[in-house]
Formats: structure tokens, sequence, C-alpha cells
């Protein structure tokens, strides 16, 4: 995993298909030996954000990015409980109403690992 993340540049946003949904990745050098990944899903209700943003749950800070005021006490609660940032991107203007909590797993399982590949090949071919 260390000669993955020594490739990695720090790319602030880009777009990447993964787990099925379009999402946008923020790919962060922490430490020479670490990274940090964080995932953006945009949704127009939030059973469908929910559906979206739990995909990552396990391997990455999330935000769920409704654009809506209309669900956003209830996505608030959702957030808190499932623990992934929430944003409302509405009108041409982004209010995040809660950020992502930060991820104090430093264990890497096979599927974290592979998940980090697949972002780190979606962020080379955005390159």
């Amino acid at each position: 995993m260390v000669s993955d993340v020594k490739k990695v540049r720090e790319v602030p946003r880009f777009r990447a298909r993964l787990r099925g949904e379009d999402v946008f990745c923020t790919v962060r050098l922490e430490s020479p030996d670490a990274l940090s990944v964080a995932v953006e899903t945009a949704a127009t209700s939030l059973k469908e954000g929910l559906r979206a943003v739990s995909k990552f749950a396990g391997y990455c800070e999330r935000t769920l990015i409704l654009d809506s005021w209309e669900e956003a006490a209830w996505a608030e609660v959702m957030a808190s409980y499932f623990g992934f940032g929430l944003t409302i991107a509405n009108k041409g203007v982004r209010c995040e109403v809660m950020p992502p909590p930060t991820s104090s797993d430093s264990k890497m399982t096979g599927a974290r690992r592979q998940f980090i590949r697949r972002v780190i090949e979606q962020q080379e071919a955005n390159s």
C-alpha cells in the first residue's frame, strides 16, 4: 500500500464512478505512509442519498449533498446517526450543515485497500 500512497498527488476534487455511484473525491496525503480519501455524493432526495452514501461506510470520509432544504432536518439526524457529513446545495449556494466526522480507524482491511486503489486509478484517469 505504501507504494500506492507515494504515487498519489494531492488533488482537491475530481469526478469518479465508485461502487456504482457518480461521486466527487478528494485525496490528501496525510503523511508519507497514509492518505485521506473523502467522497461526496449528490442526491435529490434523502432516501436516494442514504442509499448512495451508505456504500462508502468504512472506506472513507463521506458527505451527502442534497439539492433542497426540504429534508434537511431529518437528513441532519441521519448524518449524525450514521456518521457522514451533510451539505445543502440550493440555488447555487452550498451550505455545510454538518462536516463529515474524521475517521479514527487506522485499520487497513483488504476491502479498504482495494477501495483506495480504485480511487487512485480514478484519480490517475482524470489527470
